[in-house]
């Protein structure tokens, strides 16, 4: 994880994602979803957010929606970063699911 918060090896880890090798995909994938944390603190770093974007193409559905969850759940705080209001208007414009999870979110307060 620590390699996927600098400039030059997230774009080594993007890099890997694009080989369309299933298996090293996954690993990645596996690493990012282990727990909550990893998903936060990468969505929150100004390269590991790009990370978590790519990891959110190719990911299976299971994982999708985990780490969708986990993005929605931190949704205020992530918008509160230099970078974050654009993240989230990016990612609720490619992913229709976190828009929904926001909205339900907003429903139940």
């Amino acid at each position: 994880l620590k390699i996927c918060k600098t400039k030059y090896s997230s774009n080594a880890i993007e890099k890997c994602f694009e080989f369309h090798c299933k298996e090293i995909q996954e690993i990645i994938i596996n690493k990012i979803c282990e727990n909550n944390n990893n998903i936060k603190e990468l969505i929150m770093d100004p390269y590991g957010n790009y990370i978590i974007q790519k990891a959110l193409l190719l990911c299976d559905p299971i994982h999708y929606e985990h780490i969708i969850n986990v993005i929605a759940t931190n949704t205020e705080k992530i918008k509160k970063l230099n970078f974050g209001y654009k993240l989230i208007s990016k990612l609720l414009i490619s992913h229709k699911l976190l828009a929904d999870k926001l909205i339900t979110q907003r429903k139940g307060m």
